[in-house]
């Protein structure tokens, strides 16, 4: 549909009482909802959409399994989980100002929601995760299931941690999107 007023209107949705109207949900993930925090980003238009309060939490560059690098290792899913989980913030406090200028805003707001009452939450990682593939990366290790170096491992510990601290919640995994790189 055209944009109108600068936001996309779908004419089906409207007067349309949403099923998650009036819920709580955070969208975790990547790039593609960290470097987009905007009214034009996804969250955005799904809570105009639907009437819910939805929370933009993406760190860019990051992965759902560690990342090597000290700035995003902490914002990868599976730390992301445990602090919240255990309501821990050391490590993210501590390399919030080696990711992207905006991690440290973003980690504020991540520290604000109370997950007691998150109705929902969105995990879309993994292109970053794909993208580390060729570098001795592992998408899943069948002696440890739990392995949080591996993208599967790292979704399991993921929703082990989330659901263990915060039984309430409905998380939905949105699947990767597969990246490949070609040299240059």
């Amino acid at each position: 549909t055209a944009p109108v007023g600068g936001k996309v209107e779908i004419p089906a949705l409207r007067g349309y009482k949403s099923l998650i109207d009036g819920k709580t949900v955070v969208c975790f993930g990547d790039s593609l909802f960290g470097m987009y925090r905007g009214d034009d980003s996804a969250p955005a238009f799904v809570a105009q959409e639907t009437g819910a309060t939805v929370h933009n939490v993406g760190f860019g560059g990051c992965r759902m399994a560690t990342h090597y690098l000290d700035g995003y290792k902490a914002f990868s899913m599976w730390a992301l989980a445990k602090a919240i989980a255990e309501d821990d913030w050391t490590d993210q406090d501590a390399q919030a100002a080696s990711g992207s200028a905006y991690f440290p805003e973003q980690l504020e707001l991540l520290k604000s929601i109370d997950f007691s009452k998150v109705d929902m939450a969105v995990i879309h990682y993994g292109t970053n995760d794909f993208a580390a593939a060729s570098d001795s990366y592992q998408i899943d290790n069948e002696a440890d299931p739990d392995d949080y170096t591996t993208l599967c491992g790292a979704l399991r510990y993921s929703l082990d941690k989330l659901l263990g601290a915060y039984p309430q919640l409905r998380i939905f995994v949105s699947l990767p999107c597969y990246r490949y790189w070609t040299g240059d």
